[in-house]
């Protein structure tokens, strides 16, 4: 089965509805011993086979765009109503490889010296990483794991900028901090 456009923009509905939005921030945690060893290893698989049976299930939850798409003359053509059957490894790649590209337009929307405002314009055309932002700013608890998943207390400020995450414990290696 060939990917159409609608399917992306309905497999952002269902991970980013209240059911799977916080468990998604969470979907790429490396599990702890404990953990591998009660048996959870399958904790990925198990939210991907949900998040399947959402995607499949012809619900109103997940059959409109999100307002800021919807008055958007772009996304005119989607309708999230549209139900392939898409096996669950397939959706997590269809997830894989539009985060992939909403990266990329995002790295390049905040490049200095860029003076466009419209995101769209980072996404070579791509509407499914032009929906992840809009999906982003209505969840914006998201945005930090969607973009990279880069938490602020791993972040490195290498300027030493003031407002800066310097307030944070500086545990890295010797190698890593100014002498």
């Amino acid at each position: 089965m060939r990917k159409t456009k609608h399917c992306f923009i309905r497999l952002s509905n269902v991970l980013f509805s209240d059911r799977f939005a916080e468990r998604l921030a969470h979907s790429d945690d490396a599990l702890t011993r404990d953990q591998i060893e009660a048996g959870a290893v399958n904790a990925k698989t198990v939210f991907w086979k949900e998040v399947g049976v959402e995607h499949r299930t012809n619900k109103r939850d997940y059959n409109n765009l999100f307002e800021a798409a919807a008055s958007d003359p772009r996304f005119s053509g989607i309708n999230p109503s549209y139900i392939v059957q898409y096996d669950d490894s397939r959706l997590y790649d269809m997830w894989k490889k539009g985060k992939s590209s909403f990266v990329k337009a995002n790295a390049k929307f905040y490049v200095s010296g860029q003076n466009s405002e419209d995101f769209y314009e980072f996404c070579d055309g791509n509407l499914d990483a032009a929906y992840l932002e809009i999906c982003t700013r209505v969840k914006p608890e998201l945005a930090a794991f969607v973009k990279g998943g880069i938490r602020p207390e791993d972040e490195i400020d290498s300027m030493n900028l003031p407002g800066s995450h310097s307030d944070v414990p500086a545990n890295k290696s010797a190698k890593w901090q100014d002498k």
